[in-house]
């Protein structure tokens, strides 16, 4: 049996059934696959970044900065998403 991994989207008419979902983001394929070398490097950087206190090092690279703050962005709108359905289930 074939596990589908890779990013290509859902198609409903397909006889795939969904493997993924989240935040009205449905997969008939694995997600995995789609953290290259490089995706995870740029998580790791931004772990250490979050970890020194956000400053920010000359050294680091303009378009680092920029996917940090993507990723900070990303993380902060999952953490309001989690509290909200957090919120609703408790009422």
């Amino acid at each position: 049996m074939e596990r589908r991994c890779g990013f290509l989207g859902y198609d409903a008419s397909s006889e795939h059934h969904p493997v993924w979902a989240r935040g009205g983001l449905v997969l008939g394929q694995c997600p995995k696959p789609l953290v290259s070398a490089q995706s995870f490097a740029l998580l790791v950087a931004y772990s250490w970044w979050r970890r020194s206190g956000s400053m920010l090092d000359p050294q680091i690279r303009a378009k680092s900065v920029d996917a940090f703050q993507l990723i900070d962005q990303l993380r902060q709108t999952s953490h309001a998403e989690h509290a909200e359905r957090d919120r609703a289930g408790k009422d």
